[in-house]
């Protein structure tokens, strides 16, 4: 085999042995092609054997990577040279470039998310921070907040008390809400304290639509409010089966708490906040205007200018029965 073979065999097992080293991470700055006519050093087992050594354990290395000598016309080896150079200048784009740039794709995204969350930006406002973003160059985000923050386009809603209802759920949405508070502060909670509220919602001054929320508060400093339970209709709701879940959910931490990080953090309910429409529609008592509108005890009231209860004594005290 003359001189010249030699070398474009070895070229084609450098090539290979190269790409080979790109794709499983392995630098190949240090490393030299050596040409020499002598037999000693053009032959082919040296780079074989630098094949082997970078391909071993990884299962990455294939027979036909690694082109054995064929032999070829005097007129084709011009030609053949010329195909090998454009090869060899051709950039192996590393696969830990590729995952890198995915990670950093999903940073960003997350970030966004979180960002928008936070500070409770609207939706035509990300909007066009999503085009900003993407007419300089972040090509793979959405243009549309609702694409970035998954907002589902069908909710799924019940008939409950006259109205649209869906729940939320009271364990899962205070654990989501107590995963934002600092880990010290996490770690330093043995027991959470809430406060429920429950009131109307006008929605639109041209229509009578309405929502009636469930709202739930985490004592923690600083005090954050989340939703449990939403309601949504042309009236207040006919009666109180929109809160049967809530309190059913609501018993069960106050007596087994609520499952963090494979440990118990204890519940306790503070209070209930209503206004006095609201109040009274809970409790299922008469609006304060009403005769009977006290809902501490039982006892007529009477009009002198104004409603008023005369008795202070021996009073019949409201209870939980249904009378």
């Amino acid at each position: 085999m003359d001189g010249k073979k030699k070398r474009q065999q070895n070229k084609k097992f450098w090539i290979a042995a190269k790409r080979l080293a790109t794709s499983i991470g392995v630098s190949t700055n240090n490393a030299t092609y050596i040409e020499n006519d002598s037999d000693s050093n053009d032959s082919p087992d040296k780079y074989t054997n630098l094949i082997d050594t970078l391909g071993s354990g990884q299962g990455m290395f294939v027979e036909d990577e690694a082109p054995h000598s064929t032999e070829t016309s005097e007129g084709g080896d011009e030609t053949d040279d010329k195909t090998w150079n454009m090869i060899d200048e051709d950039p192996v784009v590393s696969s830990d470039s590729l995952s890198s740039d995915e990670e950093r794709n999903t940073c960003i995204t997350s970030d966004l998310v979180s960002w928008i969350n936070k500070h409770h930006i609207k939706h035509n406002a990300a909007d066009d921070l999503l085009k900003l973003l993407k007419e300089h160059g972040n090509n793979t985000l959405p243009l549309s907040a609702r694409t970035l923050l998954k907002t589902d386009k069908n909710v799924l809603t019940k008939e409950k008390s006259g109205m649209s209802y869906i729940y939320l759920g009271l364990d899962k949405s205070l654990v989501r809400n107590f995963e934002k508070y600092p880990s010290e502060t996490r770690k330093s909670t043995p027991k959470i304290e809430v406060s429920l509220n429950v009131d109307g919602l006008p929605l639109f001054k041209s229509s009578n639509t309405c929502m009636w929320p469930v709202l739930c508060a985490s004592m923690i400093h600083p005090v954050t409010v989340f939703p449990v339970a939403l309601t949504f209709g042309k009236s207040k709701p006919c009666n109180l089966d929109f809160l049967n879940d809530t309190i059913r959910e609501l018993n069960h931490i106050l007596q087994h708490g609520i499952l963090y990080e494979e440990s118990t953090i204890r519940v306790s309910l503070k209070c209930i906040v209503c206004d006095a429409p609201a109040r009274a529609m809970i409790k299922a008592t008469k609006l304060y205007s009403g005769y009977y509108g006290c809902d501490r005890c039982t006892q007529r009231g009477a009009w002198y200018g104004r409603l008023t209860y005369q008795e202070i004594d021996n009073l019949v005290l409201r209870t939980n029965l249904l009378r």
